[in-house]
């Protein structure tokens, strides 16, 4: 991303944003309509593919004309996104019209009803909870990462040692010429068609940490965050991962019956 220029960034943001929108839509992957197929190619095809040829064009030949012409095929994409989100929008809600129709064919109005009768609660009711056993244990295992009185610079080393015990597939660290201390880590966590890398970096202020979204190879958003919203952010996606591969799943138990 930071080959683009700031017009051009700006713009893949605002695809990003309105293709975050239409991913979380349940509706959409089998959906079959023009505007929920053009949506899913966008994320697919057509924006990682207008980056990657602009990409291709050697730095130097990146002139000004490059520049627009990328501009330009971004905001039509920008464009026709939000138009087709739109039209998506559109066809949900007469569904959900038609829907009240059926049922007012079915039950009746709401209003020919009679009203619900409810019982009583319990006088006690166990507690329960919706997260998933697999996020708890990520949580717990992230909670020894940064133990209270770590130094900032120890962060690094402990954060490398322990995303490459838990998923050493993932994670990929930068050491210094010669070896020695970690530099920089990088895990890179399937989510969906592409990944979101979550990287940590020493510099001279100390550490900083950012989440960049990949697709098809190709970095398109990065984002500078704090380490607590880091973290929070890696427990989700490390959490979801884990539901859905065995290997690690039973590597993080494992690391608990120690």
């Amino acid at each position: 991303m930071t080959d683009l220029s700031a017009v051009a960034r700006a713009a893949v943001a605002r695809i990003e944003a309105l293709l975050d929108e239409a991913r979380g839509l349940p509706g959409l992957a089998a959906s079959s309509d023009e505007s929920a197929f053009s949506l899913r190619e966008t994320e697919r095809r057509y924006l990682p593919d207008t980056l990657a040829k602009y990409l291709a064009i050697p730095p130097s030949g990146r002139d000004p004309e490059a520049d627009a012409l990328l501009e330009t095929q971004l905001l039509q994409l920008e464009r026709a996104t939000a138009q087709r989100l739109a039209v998506f929008a559109q066809a949900q809600r007469d569904a959900l019209a038609a829907n009240g129709g059926f049922l007012d064919a079915r039950f009746g109005p709401v209003g020919s009803l009679p009203p619900v009768v409810r019982a009583a609660a319990p006088a006690a009711v166990e507690a329960t909870t919706n997260e998933p056993p697999s996020r708890t244990l990520v949580a717990r295992f992230f909670e020894r990462l940064a133990p209270v009185g770590t130094p900032s610079t120890d962060l690094l080393a402990l954060a490398a040692e322990r995303f490459a015990t838990l998923v050493p597939a993932l994670t990929s660290v930068k050491r210094g010429l010669f070896g020695g201390a970690p530099q920089a880590l990088a895990i890179d966590v399937p989510v969906g068609d592409g990944l979101l890398r979550y990287a940590l970096a020493a510099g001279r202020t100390g550490i900083t940490a950012s989440v960049t979204k990949v697709v098809r190879g190709i970095a398109l958003r990065t984002e500078s965050v704090d380490i607590d919203t880091w973290l929070a952010a890696i427990v989700d996606d490390v959490g979801a991962y884990v539901e859905r591969d065995r290997a690690t799943r039973e590597r993080l138990a494992q690391i608990f019956r120690r």
